[in-house]
């Protein structure tokens, strides 16, 4: 599985994004394992949901996505040295790191997880908007790890 978030400074982008994908799933071209949004707006405050529209439940959910946001967003302010629990969950804090200084105020984040195969079609998809792409490749054991705390709703 790979982790990808598209982050864009318009911040009806990762809803819109959201719908390209829904048809490129609806014609079997992709599939996704889990997805959320979240938008950080001109005040700071976040807002952050699941796609379940697209993915259902998803594999990992909610829970998932409010950790990995909440350690991008926060990270660089808290000054945290998130190597050790970036590394808990199998994603590398380098990853973090970057994308965390593209996350700022008034800007959207699509973030998904998907099969390899699906990488090169949604990043094709994507690239009518105005949004940088992140990829992350997570290892067999990441997988299985977050699927196990996350399941159990640690």
């Amino acid at each position: 599985m790979n982790l990808m978030i598209v982050v864009s400074p318009d911040l009806q982008a990762a809803s819109q994004m959201t719908e390209v994908l829904k048809t490129l799933q609806q014609q079997h071209t992709i599939m996704l394992q889990d997805a959320a949004v979240s938008i950080r707006q001109a005040d700071g405050n976040n807002r952050m949901w699941t796609c379940q529209d697209l993915v259902g439940n998803g594999r990992l959910g909610g829970m998932f996505w409010g950790v990995l946001f909440a350690l991008i967003y926060w990270s660089r302010f808290w000054g945290l040295n998130i190597g050790s629990i970036v590394d808990d969950y199998g994603i590398d804090d380098e990853f973090i790191k970057d994308v965390s200084l593209k996350m700022i105020k008034e800007h959207s984040t699509l973030a998904l997880l998907a099969t390899k195969e699906a990488l090169d079609p949604i990043k094709t998809a994507l690239s009518a908007f105005d949004a940088q792409v992140y990829t992350y490749a997570l290892s067999q054991s990441a997988e299985e790890k977050l699927s196990a705390i996350f399941a159990s709703g640690q």
